[in-house]
């Protein structure tokens, strides 16, 4: 971790070990303190459900806008569900300000693929512009895979994508859900 980012960090509180890194503002700006956060967690208890026991107790963040926030910790210690919580997909106790009024991005990490074409699934509902296609074929290193599967990318990638390896789902599916929505 960078030293700048370690000067900034501010642990979420819980027992899980996760912590939030907070690079502070992407261009200068001075009065990013002033600013009103994006999205603010007071004592926060997150549960999967609302008939769950909480996986995240006494949550307190801050999110500025124009900063960079990432958040880390071990395996198995809470943040996807944080992130679920930042999104609103979740069941919170406790004062959450912010959600549903900002835009955010999110790829989930678990792949997931329809039955349709691979193109289908990499494009997703856009409309299919050849050249950005092949700059996304060639960033995902898809190019030799897709040589390799009878029929290409007009191939049906199976229920789940169930003709291609994991490491073919992860790149064929990071395309089209890799997103931000306003």
């Amino acid at each position: 971790m960078p030293p700048a980012a370690r000067k900034s960090a501010c642990a979420v509180s819980s027992e899980s070990g996760i912590e939030l890194l907070n690079s502070g503002s992407s261009p200068p700006n001075k009065d990013i303190k002033t600013k009103k956060p994006l999205i603010e967690f007071l004592n926060v208890s997150i549960t999967p459900s609302i008939d769950a026991e909480p996986i995240l107790q006494g949550v307190n963040l801050q999110i500025l806008p124009s900063t960079l926030t990432m958040v880390v910790g071990p395996v198995g210690s809470g943040k996807t569900t944080l992130l679920r919580a930042l999104l609103g997909e979740v069941h919170m106790n406790g004062t959450a300000i912010g959600i549903d009024q900002t835009s955010a991005g999110y790829c989930d990490q678990v792949s997931w693929l329809r039955n349709i074409s691979i193109r289908d699934n990499i494009i997703g509902p856009a409309r299919f512009d050849e050249a950005w296609y092949d700059t996304v074929l060639s960033c995902c290193l898809l190019q030799e895979d897709l040589r390799e599967i009878s029929g290409g990318d007009t191939a049906l990638a199976g229920s789940g994508g169930a003709i291609l390896s994991g490491g073919q789902k992860q790149r064929v599916v990071r395309p089209s859900t890799a997103h931000i929505s306003d």
